[in-house]
């Protein structure tokens, strides 16, 4: 990220496609980041396996691969066996 968007973020406000760079780079919840509501952090409140499924879902650089990875984990989940 460059010194001078980090600039821009501060004189005007940071969009929403800004607030997802920031959290998919830091790590910051996107949300809190817009509006000050929720946890400031996007895994706040997830535990080790959610934690690792995200950070392995935010290495998917595409948007076309990323729905194709959550088609295929709403899928496994819906076929998933209950315990």
């Amino acid at each position: 990220m460059s010194p001078q968007t980090l600039n821009n973020w501060e004189g005007r406000g940071i969009s929403k496609n800004g607030a997802l760079q920031a959290q998919t780079i830091f790590g910051c919840n996107a949300h809190w980041i817009i509006s000050g509501v929720g946890p400031k952090m996007a895994t706040e409140g997830l535990n080790e396996k959610e934690t690792e499924l995200l950070r392995i879902f935010r290495k998917i650089e595409s948007d076309k691969a990323q729905e194709h990875a959550l088609r295929v984990l709403e899928t496994f989940a819906a076929h998933s066996f209950r315990r």
